[in-house]
């Protein structure tokens, strides 16, 4: 009964996609670093678990295009939209629903190993800075859909050796 702008689909911008380029650049940067802390406490993402997820021909390559425009919206949309709506309602307080939308975030990427689930933790709590200071999902669903096209691009282009 709540109009889907309060979600976060308020009327694009112009400048959402460069918004969310300059966001895609430093926040890998950042987990780039933190990646690296991470590591050297032994907590890293699996490199066979990367290499096991990257499409190998150009049906699974359309597949992946799909799946990173569908959970780019997708995501966006429950971990930045309805979860911080619903929790700022309940909870009264922007802080604990952020923690809490990302810690559920990171948690479906467990897959990922634990140092991958806490990277899309810090990853989910930048993701709900973008939507709270830009008061819209756009900027944060593309840049999720060119974070996952990024990575079958860079796999593609590493080979063997991602």
């Amino acid at each position: 009964k709540r109009p889907l702008s309060e979600l976060g689909f308020t009327s694009p911008r112009l400048s959402d996609p460069l918004v969310a380029l300059a966001f895609l650049f430093g926040s890998n940067l950042i987990l780039n670093g933190l990646g690296v802390i991470l590591s050297s406490f032994g907590l890293e993402m699996p490199d066979v678990t990367v290499s096991a997820l990257l499409p190998q021909n150009t049906i699974e390559r359309f597949g992946w295009i799909i799946l990173s425009i569908s959970a780019g919206i997708c995501e966006e949309s429950c971990f930045r939209g309805f979860l911080l709506l619903r929790g700022k309602q309940w909870l009264r307080s922007w802080i604990p629903i952020v923690l809490l939308s990302s810690l559920a975030f990171g948690s479906g990427h467990l897959y990922q190993g634990g140092g991958g689930a806490v990277l899309i933790f810090v990853y989910g709590v930048m993701f709900c800075g973008l939507r709270l200071w830009r008061g819209s999902l756009w900027p944060g669903i593309w840049a999720h859909i060119w974070q996952d096209l990024g990575a079958m691009a860079v796999g593609q282009w590493a080979g063997s050796n991602w």
